[in-house]
């Protein structure tokens, strides 16, 4: 005989609600999505908000929503409650903060300008909230030590050699202190020891102006755009001798605004113009093949409109219409990261966003890196996707602490500790109290269903169908 299989009903989640209470249990939405996910989740399906099931059940939803569990916060109020904390043997790392008591955090943050600079205030040792590694906690001090130390031993400190052997120490002083060789700089060593050029010796000025005359002959065109993506090394090695490509460049006998401004000629109108043609002759004008058939003009687009999709919308298009990806999970991807930047925005955190570190046989661009404390942060549809393991795998070789932060799936446990996965439906609380929050929370809700724009569900399901009929 097959079994029943029970039924959960408005009742049935009325009735779990009020034992909770009767056990003396926390009834806000965050507490109970932790101790137990199933009633949170059921109840927002069935009342539409864990609040409105509340309200059902004849309890003050208002209380639970707006409990702030150490009162009005002043500097004084933070400060005794990160020593409460530190005293009860709480885990005062941001990562684990602000996932336990993301009120706390986020205040603190503000207050103090992070949350370092507000254990710092509280009397607690660095080692307490500091991401702990092989090389120790990474303040200045330390990294400044750790230079030194490597130094006396006698170890080549070049960026090429670091990359190599203290990939973590070099990912961290390069977060810091914008490049390795600043970082040199900043613990009192002199950059231009280590910097070289493969199999050339170290840089001089001499050596850089050179190289400079030599991209010339060759036809490279000397915008720093252009430089930095071909010769880092020459352009990070100019930035220290010369303080910047532009007077390397002028040094070197050249007229750097000539370069800069080479694409000055075009006007707003030819380079739509140039659009409404590559269209007219039957090419895509997604962004990819416009890129495909002149980068450097694409380059042009993009800083005269601000963005591509800029240029897109004075020529009257829609942007997502002229997508090659619009239906696929990598416009998704695309479109919860914009979402993950606005809530990190409304939440006041302090965050680089897209920035790209080059190491010696691999490039990371992580979605998101925390300031605070130089977590590396990235945006996942789904937290159990192929990608997410390959991110991390790779991310763990540069920096000590990944958060993954994903829309759906279940929340996992790295085995090591140094990975945190967290959901986005964890912020939703603090986000309700913001301006636009609300707005925000629905578009991920709907992102979770699969509709991009409401407008676009029609076509979405055209898509579908027709994609369904191929496969038959």
């Amino acid at each position: 005989m097959v079994k029943k299989k029970s039924t959960i009903t408005k009742s049935s989640i009325i009735e779990r609600i009020l034992a909770r209470r009767d056990q003396g249990k926390e009834l806000s939405d965050l507490a109970t999505r932790r101790e137990d996910p199933s009633l949170e989740a059921a109840a927002q399906r069935l009342f539409g908000g864990w609040y409105v099931a509340l309200d059902a059940a004849g309890i003050d939803a208002e209380s639970y929503r707006k409990q702030k569990p150490f009162g009005f916060w002043t500097k004084q109020r933070i400060i005794e409650n990160i020593r409460q904390l530190s005293m009860i043997g709480e885990d005062l790392h941001s990562v684990s903060m602000r996932k336990k008591h993301g009120d706390l955090f986020s205040v603190a943050g503000k207050t103090f300008h992070s949350w370092h600079l507000a254990c710092e205030a509280s009397g607690i040792p660095n080692e307490k909230y500091f991401s702990k590694t092989r090389t120790g906690f990474y303040t200045n001090e330390v990294i400044f030590k750790e230079i030194l130390r490597l130094k006396e031993a006698g170890q080549d400190l070049s960026a090429s050699r670091m990359v190599k052997s203290n990939p973590k120490l070099f990912a961290v002083a390069t977060t810091r202190f914008k490049s390795w060789y600043r970082a040199l700089k900043a613990a009192g060593i002199n950059p231009g020891e280590y910097q070289r050029l493969a199999a050339k010796g170290y840089w001089t000025k001499e050596r850089i102006i050179q190289n400079i005359r030599e991209m010339v002959k060759r036809g490279e065109n000397l915008a720093y755009t252009n430089a930095s993506e071909t010769h880092q090394d020459l352009v990070s090695a100019a930035d220290n001798h010369y303080n910047s490509w532009a007077t390397a460049v002028k040094e070197a006998g050249y007229d750097y605004d000539a370069y800069r401004k080479q694409h000055k000629r075009y006007t707003n109108q030819e380079l739509l113009e140039y659009l409404r043609e590559l269209r007219g002759q039957g090419f895509s004008i997604a962004f990819g093949t416009v890129r495909s058939i002149d980068a450097s003009l694409t380059q042009c687009i993009v800083r005269r409109f601000g963005t591509y999709k800029g240029a897109i919308e004075a020529m009257g298009l829609d942007y997502t219409e002229i997508r090659k990806d619009k239906f696929e999970e990598s416009f998704k991807g695309m479109v919860f990261e914009k979402y993950v930047k606005e809530a990190f925005t409304l939440l006041g955190w302090k965050f680089e966003y897209n920035k790209l570190y080059c190491f010696e046989n691999e490039k990371c661009r992580p979605d998101f890196i925390d300031s605070s404390d130089g977590t590396w942060i990235d945006a996942k549809l789904d937290s159990s996707s192929e990608g997410v393991e390959k991110t991390i795998a790779k991310y763990l070789n540069y920096s000590n602490r990944i958060l993954i932060v994903y829309l759906k799936g279940r929340r996992r446990v790295w085995p090591d500790g140094r990975v945190d996965f967290t959901p986005t439906s964890d912020y939703y609380e603090e986000l309700r109290g913001k301006k636009d929050g609300e707005d925000l929370i629905n578009n991920l809700e709907k992102l979770k269903k699969g509709i991009l724009r409401p407008e676009l569900q029609s076509e979405l399901d055209r898509f579908i169908k027709k994609q369904l009929m191929k496969a038959l």
